[in-house]
């Protein structure tokens, strides 16, 4: 079907809808604004301000809002509204339309009629998506547990896919999540500013059980090492950035744009002065309650120079949590020493993750994030001391990743670890001399693309042999279970 539009004397060029009519055509919210253009309340004393204009009714294609500071002037507009959709043969969905009452509720609800029927009064109503509390502390803390749910259960659908198609690969699981799932935990955030720590870590607790399935971590594996082994800001940094650069935009929109939202810059400046909450408020706590709290002040917030700074500040703190936790873990300890040496990314999607035998990826990435099966973890686990958590085939040291891989004298490990060490000193004969430790010589074969893959064997054939064998939790002898394995 062709349509055109018309405004006044002004025809637009024929354009085409490729479903037919026009709803859920791209078009659609702009041709609905251009419909809804001429809708025109006449001014009340009680209207909402932002600074000098008065904000009467907003409207986004068929959604729209009446706004006003007293009950009479409410009524006043939905009169004229209620004339104009009749004047216009638009059919009001009174199951959708509702009156919210921000701020303290008088004792008896005013009666709000909208052609001739009276509005219900609701405490909770979605516009745009995004879902207003009215009566709640935090008016929108039910849509950011709304939009967690949604969030957790496309993840939940993303990782099912494995039953059927087999190990999905971090990388098409990670752009999975970039396209479905992040984009609702992000959703709204720009005017959506959440100020309560319990409600992001609903949030947070979405991004962090994907990644840990995803790369098959157990649940008690770090939090900063999903982080910096995949390269994913963590969402309440992400969210963050976003709402700072929304800021930067209306800043530099404020003088050159009849727009609504930068005048809304204008109106949280008052507020603030006027010692009342409002959104610049929720940035500056937002700001303060990440890892090094940042304190700002409201010039702060309204010099767009000094928000660009902010930004890149936000950007760098995550990578420095990340860094500080994963340096200060000696559960981590073959994470942190690229760190330590300073020639490593503090986050980034790491290259043994290409790895295309699921088994062998697995175990490499067990192996460098300290989600093993090796007495080092476990014994944690159950309280026993670190030099007691002894080397279940060997018993003289401490059972550790380089210890399993490069130290251990059990002979069937050294049957495997001979052969692939001869093939590295051949490709590398180098390494020989310059590897300072065991640590160092796993971190330069994950690190090697064209030894990467062979690494990610070796690692999984010696963590096989060492499942196969009880653990060692305390200072007892394994000799029998070893003899009987050989």
């Amino acid at each position: 079907m062709h349509y055109c539009v018309r405004r006044g004397t002004t025809m637009s060029h024929f354009f085409s809808s490729d479903i037919g009519i026009l709803a859920g055509n791209g078009t659609s919210p702009s041709i609905w604004n251009f419909f809804g253009s001429d809708f025109r309340p006449h001014p009340h004393p009680d209207d909402v301000y932002f600074g000098d204009r008065p904000i009467l009714n907003v409207e986004h294609a068929d959604d729209g809002a009446l706004w006003s500071m007293s009950a009479h002037g409410i009524q006043s507009h939905c009169n004229e509204y209620g004339m104009w959709a009749s004047s216009k043969g638009l059919l009001i969905n009174f199951g959708k339309t509702k009156a919210l009452f921000f701020g303290t509720h008088p004792r008896v609800l005013p009666t709000i009629m909208l052609q001739g029927r009276t509005l219900e009064w609701t405490d909770d109503a979605k516009y745009l998506g995004i879902l207003f509390r009215t009566m709640a502390v935090d008016i929108f803390k039910e849509h950011s547990l709304e939009v967690a749910k949604k969030a957790l259960r496309i993840c939940n659908v993303t990782l099912a896919m494995g039953r059927f198609l087999g190990d999905i690969h971090p990388r098409a699981g990670l752009a999975i999540y970039s396209a479905r799932a992040d984009s609702l935990l992000t959703y709204g955030s720009q005017v959506v500013v959440i100020t309560a720590d319990r409600t992001l870590r609903q949030l947070e607790r979405v991004q962090i059980t994907f990644f840990r399935r995803l790369l098959h971590v157990h649940r008690r594996s770090m939090i900063a090492a999903l982080h910096s082994e995949t390269g994913f800001t963590p969402v309440r940094y992400q969210r963050m950035i976003l709402v700072m650069r929304y800021l930067q935009c209306l800043l530099s929109e404020r003088t050159t744009t009849t727009r609504l939202a930068p005048l809304g810059v204008d109106a949280c400046q008052d507020l603030w002065s006027a010692g009342k909450k409002c959104w610049l408020t929720d940035i500056a706590h937002a700001l303060r309650s990440l890892y090094h709290p940042i304190n700002v002040c409201l010039d702060d917030l309204c010099d767009p120079r000094h928000v660009v700074t902010l930004v890149s500040e936000v950007d760098a703190l995550w990578k420095t949590e990340v860094v500080d936790e994963i340096t200060g873990s000696p559960m981590t300890s073959l994470l942190a020493a690229p760190l330590w040496e300073c020639n490593g990314a503090p986050a980034a999607f790491c290259s043994y993750l290409n790895v295309r035998i699921p088994a062998h990826r697995i175990a490499l990435t067990r192996a460098l994030t300290a989600s093993h099966q090796l007495a080092i973890e476990h014994g944690k686990w159950h309280g026993i001391d670190k030099e007691w958590r002894l080397c279940r085939m060997c018993s003289n040291d401490v059972e550790d990743v380089p210890h399993v891989l490069f130290l251990c004298p059990f002979p069937p490990a050294d049957s495997i670890r001979g052969p692939f060490l001869s093939s590295v000193w051949g490709c590398y004969p180098s390494w020989k001399v310059t590897v300072r430790s065991p640590t160092h010589l796993l971190l330069l074969l994950a690190g090697t693309d064209d030894l990467v893959d062979t690494t990610a064997h070796f690692v999984h054939e010696l963590f096989t042999l060492w499942e196969s064998v009880p653990l060692l939790l305390n200072h007892q002898s394994t000799a029998e279970a070893v003899r009987e394995y050989s």
